[in-house]
This record gives C-alpha cells, structure tokens and sequence, in this order.
C-alpha cells in the first residue's frame, strides 16, 4: 500500500510528507518576503552594524556596532527589527550563523553582504520560522544547492524563497516556540557557566603552579628548576618483541594515540619503549603542543626519532609537569625555543633548559587533586551541555514537522 494509502488518523499526506491535519505546508515566500527593500533614513541617522564574526553559530547576535546610515546606505545589506538574518556563504552557512535582528538602533540595521534577510508576514511567529533554519534539513539541502566556485559558494535567494516549511496554527506554534526557548535558555546558561569554569581553572592553573597563589597550609619557598635536574632522558628500544598494536604517535589533540598503520621503512626494533608516567614527543612538534604523559599500564612504543624522558619521582611528580605545560610559562618557553617554525627540532638536551617555580612534593600534590577536581567539575558541566544540545537537536525536528505533538 503506497504512503499516500496509509491510514494515520489525525494525519495528512501532503507534498511535505505525513502531517498533522490542522497544519499548513508553506512556501517561506509565501509568508515572508526575502531581502526586502532598504529604507532610506536621514544621513545622520545611528543604525546598528553587524558584521559576519557578530553573529554566533548557535543563533545569537554577540555584538554590534552603532555606525551613521550614510556610512553604510551603500554596499551593505539591509534589516530591521524581527528580521531573521541566515548567512548565506560557506562555511558560514552550513555552521548555522543567524539570527533574529532585535533590539537595533532606531529599529534598523546594516551588515555584511553575506547575509539573506528573512521579513515575515502576520501568518507565523518570528520564532517559529527562526527555529526552521536551524533544522539539519535546511541546513543540509541548502549545502547541496549552493552555487559559486570553491570556497566561495552561496545559497541563492530561490533557494530561500522557494523551501518548503510546515506551518502549524498560531497557538501551537506558540506552544513549540515556547519549548524550545526554554531549552535554548537552559543551553545559553550552561554554556556561560562552562565559559566561566574554563576562565577559572585557566586561572588557578596559572596561579597555583608558579607560585603566585598558595594552597593553604604551605609556605615553604619554591625552588626554580630546570627540567634536566629533575627527568632524564630515556632510551630503551624495543628489545621485547612489541608488535603493531603497541605503536604509538603523538597529536597535539588527542595525545597518545595508536597508530592505524606501521610507520614505512621503519623497524619495530628501533622503536623507543613508553612506561606509565613517562613523556613521549615528537622533536619536530613539539613547540606546538605534540607531547603526551603516558598513564596506561601497559607498556607501547613509539617512533625511534621521538624524545622520551621521565621525571625523577621524588622532585617532580609527572602529573605536576603535565600541569605546568598548561602554564605561560611552557608556553613561552616554547615560542622561543622554536621561533616561530614548525620545523625546528627540541631534543630533551634543549626542553631540559627549560626553567619553573617548583615546590616539594606534597605542595605537588595538592595543587594536582585541587586542579584536578576543577577539570572534572567542568567536565561534569560540559557533558551535561552536550546532552542538552543534544535533546534539542532531537525535538527541533520533531516537534517542527508534526512528529510529536504539543499540548495547548
């Protein structure tokens, strides 16, 4: 039986597909009008400017600037108040920027060409049409109809004019918007206190590991030391028959990874053996962040050019170290030791010169359980940032085309 057949009560077949009987399918020509005539405004007039990098990818505006309208009559797209903004050049568009235009100097404003503005009729909420440019479904058919050369394709006006949406009574609308900001609410919330955890542990990092802030009950003063007075380099070859499967690299993202295929030419033998709570990194990358503490038991290897070195446990705990390259201070030594190339090589006779505020080891300790437990705060708030952006992902669809139902 085709689809068209099928007994859904309370449904519909309609060129949309399956949707609730009381709901409407709608060209967004047919109730908005796409890049509407600029207004013309005394010369002195102040209008809000936008800019590409003002709008968010999650659908805010995060700044503006208040120009004078015969700064920007020419060469400049125009909107006003309740306008939806959708850029219209990739990347841009398929990250989602956009926007609905509000709070504008004297209700109008001028931005970047790349932009396609939105101006709705009385048939919809603002919101509601808003939330239809969210849906992966416009955001991904769109992709597909973008014109232009390589990297500067854009999303043509009839693709805008001529997407279809489905369009419930004002009431339900209403009800759907209404779900929605909650959740929107909730995600700008946790994002800001995620923003905020990340600028304090940035800051207790730098404070606690040199020496500017101290934990209580320490005050002991801090010895500076060069790295070659308290690790060593190691240099143990793999003399025990490890295979593929314990072949590590190093990224600057993910630290130690295993390698998905045997470095060409190279012989396991030559390969340098990695122990819990030793260093590993690759001399030529180091200076942008290719180095990684290994905490797994089990023994790996690593490419027979990499550095591999070990702390001395009873000066320096590796955790700690691990800590300080988070600090400017590994940061700046970094920079200078490579100046500026990624090509220059850092064997551990160059990072032992490196120089850091260390206290003794129980003071290492603490400050590694305090930062830590900051990190997994943060974490516990990114997770549960992810989870909501992930059940709005999930109703954004469904709740806008009709698959589940909202109560008036």
């Amino acid at each position: 039986m085709s689809k068209i057949n099928e007994n859904r009560p309370g449904y519909k077949y309609t060129s949309f597909g399956w949707i609730p009987e009381e709901w409407d399918v709608k060209r967004l020509e047919d109730i908005s009008e796409i890049n509407p005539k600029r207004k013309v405004l005394l010369a002195e007039t102040e209008v809000s400017f936008l800019a590409m990098a003002d709008v968010s990818e999650e659908g805010k505006i995060v700044n503006q600037s208040i120009r004078n309208y015969k700064s920007v009559a020419n060469g400049f797209t125009y909107f006003q108040d309740n306008d939806i903004l959708v850029a219209k050049i990739t990347p841009c568009f398929e990250n989602g920027k956009g926007a609905i235009a509000r709070n504008l100097k004297n209700g109008a404003g001028f931005g970047s060409t790349e932009f396609h503005v939105i101006r709705l009729r009385n048939k919809a909420i603002i919101e509601f049409i808003f939330y239809h440019t969210r849906l992966h479904s416009f955001l991904g058919r769109g992709e597909q109809n973008m014109v232009g050369s390589a990297g500067q394709k854009r999303i043509p006006k009839d693709y805008i004019e001529t997407y279809k949406i489905t369009l419930p009574p004002l009431p339900e609308q209403d009800r759907i918007v209404s779900i929605l900001s909650t959740l929107d609410e909730a995600i700008f919330k946790t994002q800001q206190l995620v923003d905020l955890l990340k600028r304090r542990n940035k800051w207790m990092t730098q404070n606690l590991l040199t020496g500017r802030k101290r934990l209580p009950g320490f005050s002991n003063k801090w010895k500076i030391e060069s790295l070659k007075n308290v690790a060593q380099n190691i240099n143990i070859r793999n003399s025990q028959g490890l295979e593929t499967s314990s072949l590590y690299g190093v990224t600057k993202k993910f630290g130690l990874i295993p390698m998905r295929e045997h470095v060409k030419g190279e012989s396991f033998k030559n390969c340098k053996i990695v122990r819990q709570n030793w260093f590993a990194y690759n001399p030529m990358r180091v200076n942008i962040g290719s180095i990684a503490l290994w905490e797994n038991i089990e023994e790996i290897m690593v490419s027979g050019d990499y550095v591999v070195f070990a702390c001395n446990e009873d000066k320096l705990l590796p955790p700690y170290l691990n800590l300080v390259r988070e600090t400017n201070l590994w940061e700046n030594f970094m920079q200078a030791a490579g100046n500026g190339s990624v090509r220059i090589r850092i064997y551990f006779k160059e990072l032992g010169q490196f120089n850091f505020p260390c206290p003794g080891r129980e003071e290492q300790k603490k400050i590694i359980e305090f930062i830590t437990m900051g990190k997994k705060e943060l974490e516990l708030y990114q997770q549960h940032l992810f989870l909501l952006q992930q059940q709005k992902k999930g109703l954004l669809q469904k709740l806008l085309t009709g698959e589940i139902r909202v109560k008036i």
